[in-house]
């Protein structure tokens, strides 16, 4: 190491021994220097067209002719429209917010099964959340 002085002040240069920045398989280093992807690091989300998540909601036993794709111009985004009045089971909401939670498309239930479906979206968010924590290691 030395020091150099001059108009910012003083400045240490660490002086690395040849091949000191070379990959650990011995070849050149590249541009990226070899860098590995960190393990926290998530891969890029995969876009799902919105015609995929209409098919993933009707999967979860939802009534085809009751769902729909809008643009909701408020939101800026397109969402999954539920007719209200349809009747849906506990783990057919739960099978919604999981298609919701998988390619983030908003699902937009009627007013009467608005309270049950946001407290499933919210449960799986949360273990989800816990999942991911978990697995970086974070409490």
């Amino acid at each position: 190491m030395r020091r150099i002085v001059g108009a910012m002040g003083i400045v240490t240069v660490l002086a690395l021994a040849p091949g000191a920045l070379a990959a650990p398989n011995g070849a050149p280093p590249t541009v990226l220097g070899d860098l590995a992807k960190p393990d926290w690091m998530e891969e890029a989300p995969v876009i799902v067209p919105p015609e995929e998540a209409l098919r993933r909601v009707v999967a979860c036993g939802v009534d085809a002719a009751r769902v729909t794709m809008q643009d909701d111009k408020a939101l800026h985004e397109t969402v999954l429209a539920v007719a209200d009045g349809m009747a849906l089971t506990d783990a057919q909401l739960d099978c919604a917010a999981g298609v919701s939670l998988e390619t983030s498309y908003r699902i937009m239930p009627g007013p009467a099964l608005t309270a049950r479906y946001d407290a499933a979206y919210a449960r799986m968010e949360k273990a989800r959340a816990a999942e991911h924590w978990g697995a970086l290691g974070g409490d």
